[in-house]
């Protein structure tokens, strides 16, 4: 036999061997985790001095606050203790990344199966340190002796002890470093030569690979380099059956790398996406994603950037609430699908190491899909499914971390064992999926709910017509918003609030004060409540223009401090700051409580505590010379605002129609069905007041029965005549309606939950 004839003897047989076997590769950054627990020890001398706090180990015994595998490695361990669960010997993960080379045999050992234990955080056991056969080695590093390289590592330190909740102290990493030795070769050169050693060593052992997963976890190791490299690389290794990608991704932006992946992705191959939790809530920055079980257009939004690149993708999002979407790109845009998912239990305060069994659930039930005969998955679920089994496994890992290290077990007994860790293969009952609905038909449900000339009604189910009025709420619960400019100064409130609300409160120097111009009735009171609301705080609200002197602020000022000294969280709401009280501005009272919480008592200072809250005023002053003249130390209050400055801009004509909706719920309970020539009318109608026009409208309807409101419900012409300061131009007569203006509307006040 010839040399081409062992060669394609040798690779047919391999080719056979990978139908009844499944090879993952995982090539990202490999991290060493070293954790501590602390505990407090108190002293004669540290009891006097309230600030100084002693701190030891809480193990017995120094070996126990040991190393592990985190990172991508987490990912890889999980789905191997996952084999090893099943007792499957046909499934194999192999690991590339960059370590010392120094530590080529503790890396290997770590990733034994007899090594994979440890509660999260703490792993208990230590690997034994001995020499690792060559032909038993699943990891390869791209590193040589002569580089310079140090192992990537994260240190944490924790004060509690077991049976207590633990408490984060502080974090140290040390990201990778690598410079190959080499004068002549350019890096890019350098991997690629590197990677085809790693790779004639998989393809001598006879592996043909089934999967890829890119675990970037911002270290530095998934580089423009490597991917094209590897890709470059990969054919001779990649099954009959082709190549399905993973990527967990920690970057807010695609990478540059898209573009050449997605010309070695053929029509056998897949490219599946997780991005992780930090990532969507950093995009977000306050911007809900999803809503009940809706994607909002942010949520659309963010999908879009992800998926414009790779053909045929597939993603998952996760969240910090438990939620999750998927998607599914399909063959066409119109075919594509997606999922929300929520889970009915509340996340757990320990949720590190989540987001890798998460991912590494999603490989198995989709590889498992595949090739049933090597996995056992009873049935062939979707993409959306899949990720349900992955949610619930992230969701049980942190569980069972959790009321492993609150038994109270001594030290040595509290181990987790990852091979466990992926338990779940069908969607619990714990976890809720949407039903599946395609890109384009979210796009049109979100683009006719802005649309004036249809009153933001959405055409469903056999041209049943809906206002689905929980759409103007998706920003701040029960605030209508949905115009750009209106959105972002919302946005821009609760995101500076939330910043504001979690640092430390030896970080907050000053109250959080925001400037708001609005004009009157234009629900800045409203705004008020809502922002309490959502954050939890208790409002405190004063109208300046109804007091009779300044005093009047002290007493209110009083009642703020009083709240706090309780232990109250408070949000501040003063209304019309720029009237006068009693002849005066009440600007200058006002300066030193915002620059330092101060203000004056009975000729005495006394101090709030620093806290958010919204100053209001109704008077144009950016165009007003002579307001500016009437309030010399307006541009010094100004100067002091801690918060944002900005204006809010009045109710647009389509925002008006679901406030109305929202109205009508809060006076006549839920009504069920509103005429749409009803709804028209309200979209064209100039309301001068806002908000305080519509409930004087809506104080007026009449003989509302059967939860239905019609064009008989309306007050007549002749009373609207008399309320002309509410309606300037005064209301569209309502003439008899055609067939069109007939119809009726069904009010949805939530959004769809599981359908």
């Amino acid at each position: 036999m010839s040399q081409d004839d062992s060669i394609s003897s040798k690779k047919s047989k391999n080719r056979s061997q990978s139908e009844n076997s499944m090879n993952i590769l995982v090539v990202g950054d490999w991290v060493i985790d070293e954790d501590w627990v602390m505990m407090t020890e108190s002293s004669e001398t540290s009891a006097k001095q309230s600030d100084e706090r002693h701190f030891h180990t809480a193990f017995s015994d120094l070996n126990v606050a040991t190393k592990r595998l985190c990172g991508a490695s987490l990912t890889a361990s999980a789905i191997k203790g996952y084999i090893k669960l099943n007792k499957i010997d046909a499934v194999n993960v192999f690991g590339m990344g960059v370590w010392q080379p120094e530590d080529n045999d503790y890396m290997e050992q770590l990733f034994q199966e007899d090594a994979l234990r440890g509660s999260n955080p703490f792993q208990i056991s230590e690997p034994i340190k001995t020499v690792t056969n060559p032909n038993d080695k699943n990891l390869f590093n791209l590193a040589r002796k002569d580089d310079t390289c140090s192992t990537t590592r994260v240190v944490r330190t924790f004060i509690g002890h077991q049976g207590t909740l633990l408490k984060s102290m502080s974090r140290y990493d040390w990201h990778l470093e690598w410079k190959p030795k080499s004068t002549v070769r350019r890096l890019k050169e350098i991997i690629e030569k590197r990677i085809q050693e790693n790779l004639e060593e998989m393809k001598r052992r006879g592996v043909v690979l089934d999967a890829i997963l890119l675990a970037d976890f911002n270290k530095g190791l998934i580089t423009d380099e490597l991917i094209i490299s590897l890709t470059n690389k990969i054919n001779e290794l990649k099954s009959d059956n082709g190549l399905t990608w993973f990527y967990r991704s920690k970057q807010l932006i695609p990478p540059k790398w898209y573009d050449h992946l997605s010309q070695h992705i053929t029509k056998k191959d897949e490219f599946i996406q997780f991005i992780d939790p930090r990532i969507a809530k950093k995009y977000a920055e306050g911007q809900p994603l999803i809503y009940g079980t809706e994607i909002t257009p942010d949520g659309l939004k963010f999908l879009k950037q992800y998926i414009s690149e790779v053909p045929r993708p597939k993603m998952a999002i996760l969240f910090h609430d438990n939620s999750c979407i998927a998607y599914d790109a399909g063959e066409e845009p119109e075919k594509s699908k997606i999922w929300v998912l929520r889970s009915n239990e509340e996340p757990t305060y320990l949720t590190r190491g989540r987001s890798s069994i998460f991912l590494a659930s999603l490989v198995v039930m989709h590889l498992g899909n595949k090739k049933k005969h090597l996995i056992n998955i009873d049935k062939e679920y979707n993409f959306g499914e899949n990720c349900a089994v992955a949610l619930a496994n992230g969701i049980k890992w942190c569980h069972d971390c959790l009321s492993i290290w609150n038994t109270g077990k001594n030290i040595s007994q509290v181990s987790a064992d990852i091979k466990k860790a992926i338990h779940f293969t069908k969607p619990g009952s714990n976890i809720k999926i949407s039903k599946a609905i395609s890109w384009v038909k979210y796009n049109k449900e979100w683009d006719d709910t802005k649309k004036e000339q249809n009153s933001g009604c959405i055409s469903k189910y056999d041209n049943d017509l809906r206002l689905e009025v929980w759409r103007a709420h998706t920003i701040l619960n029960d605030y209508t918003v949905l115009d750009d400019n209106r959105k972002e100064n919302i946005l821009n409130l609760t995101n500076t609030i939330r910043a504001f609300l979690e640092l430390d409160d030896n970080d907050k120097r000053r109250p959080l004060i925001s400037l708001v111009k609005a004009g009157p009735g234009s629900g800045k009171t409203f705004l008020a409540k809502c922002l309490a609301r959502h954050f939890g705080l208790e409002l405190f609200e004063c109208n300046l223009a109804q007091l009779t002197g300044l005093e009047g602020l002290s007493h209110f000022f009083d009642q703020v401090d009083t709240a706090q000294r309780d232990g109250r969280k408070v949000f501040m709401f003063l209304d019309e700051v720029d009237s006068l009280v009693n002849g005066e501005s009440p600007f200058g009272f006002l300066l030193e409580l915002m620059w330092c919480g101060q203000y004056y008592r009975n000729g005495m200072k006394n101090t709030l505590k620093p806290f958010p809250g919204i100053f209001a005023m109704s008077r144009a002053y950016d165009n007003n010379d002579a307001f500016k003249r009437d309030h010399p130390k307006f541009p010094d209050l100004k100067s002091r605002v801690y918060g944002i400055n900005c204006e809010l801009q009045n109710f647009t004509a389509i925002e008006s129609v679901y406030l109305f909706a929202k109205l009508i719920d809060k006076y006549f309970g839920q009504i069920a069905y509103i005429e749409k020539g009803v709804l028209e009318i309200i979209s064209k109608t100039e309301l001068k007041y806002g908000p305080r026009s519509l409930e004087l409208l809506i104080s007026l309807f009449k003989e509302i029965k059967r939860n239905v409101v019609t064009s008989d419900n309306l007050p007549s012409k002749e009373r609207i005549k008399e309320l002309q300061e509410h309606f300037p131009e005064g209301m569209h007569e309502h003439k008899h309606y055609g067939k069109d203006q007939q119809k009726m509307v069904k009010l949805i006040y939530t959004p769809p939950m599981y359908e």
